[in-house]
């Protein structure tokens, strides 16, 4: 999703279910944050960071609004019923 010009993906991991802990790609992107993303056919170097609340839920809302109504209730769902605090990861444009 983006918020203005940054890009937002929310760390989800569903196995069988809801998954306890975070993504392999998330660890990943914590420790090396300087990243590129594909955004269509043009590639952008960004800079990852964690949401912190308030953003962070304002961003997790943001995304479910924007998705198709089956969609949204699944993402819903994953936030009521997972036992961890779903991360939020913000990617930033570097210029």
């Amino acid at each position: 999703m983006r918020d203005g010009e940054r890009f937002v993906v929310v760390a989800g991991l569903r196995k069988d279910g809801f998954a306890p802990t975070n993504p392999d790609w998330y660890y990943n992107t914590v420790a090396n944050p300087d990243l590129t993303v594909e955004v269509g056919t043009e590639t952008v170097p960004v800079h990852a960071a964690v949401a912190e609340e308030p953003e962070r839920t304002r961003l997790y809302n943001k995304m479910i609004e924007m998705m198709p109504v089956s969609v949204s209730r699944t993402f819903d769902e994953y936030r009521q019923k997972s036992r961890r605090r779903i991360p939020v990861i913000v990617l930033t444009p570097i210029k």
